[in-house]
């Protein structure tokens, strides 16, 4: 786990048992009320220790390298990385919040190529997104490899149908010992 309170799960957990909140006024991101008239009070939790300087699939990458990382010193200390046969079930932003605001990008040929991904069906985009993060955190690792067998982006939701098909699956693939179950987001960008 890797949060605003902590990068790893037990002092994040004990941090927010204990009632600590890392929230702030974000210096550099404005809201406007539901009407657009004005602006509004607002809030964030952000990991600068740790995506400090990064954005977008960049900011995705280091939380989620981050956060299996935590999981293999948790589970595996000894050998630093899951099993083999270990496979990962995530839960990913929204896509139509990946390619928002394609308009305010200044760069023809970026917005061009994010267009194009944008035109791609929801189901092709996130499992394209969840290869590149995957591919961007397992060489920092120093893992093989990790599939990706379960991509959901139902928001809030994604995390429970991840973990309800890793158990779908350890009940019926004799194969499977290892599923990795987990979510990675950024709520001021993806």
């Amino acid at each position: 786990m890797a949060s605003s309170l902590a990068l790893d799960v037990v002092t994040s957990c004990a941090a927010a048992r204990a009632g600590i909140r890392r929230t702030q006024e974000p210096e550099d991101f404005e809201a406007l009320s539901p009407t657009g008239e004005e602006v509004i009070p607002n809030c964030h939790a952000a990991a600068n220790d740790l995506t400090a300087g990064f954005e977008g699939k960049g900011r995705l990458a280091l939380l989620l390298t981050e956060a299996l990382a935590d999981v293999a010193r948790q589970t595996w200390p000894a050998e630093g990385a899951p099993p083999p046969d270990a496979s990962l079930y995530l839960s990913l932003p929204a896509t139509d919040r990946i390619f928002s605001d394609l308009d305010l990008i200044a760069s023809e040929p970026l917005r061009k190529s994010r267009q194009e991904r944008a035109d791609e069906s929801p189901k092709t985009a996130v499992n394209t997104l969840a290869a590149e993060l995957v591919d961007l955190s397992v060489p920092v690792l120093g893992w093989s490899k990790l599939p990706v067998t379960y991509v959901s982006a139902s928001g809030r939701a994604g995390f429970a149908e991840a973990l309800a098909a890793a158990l779908a699956d350890l009940a019926v693939r004799a194969a499977l010992t290892t599923a990795i179950v987990g979510g990675v987001d950024s709520q001021l960008d993806p």
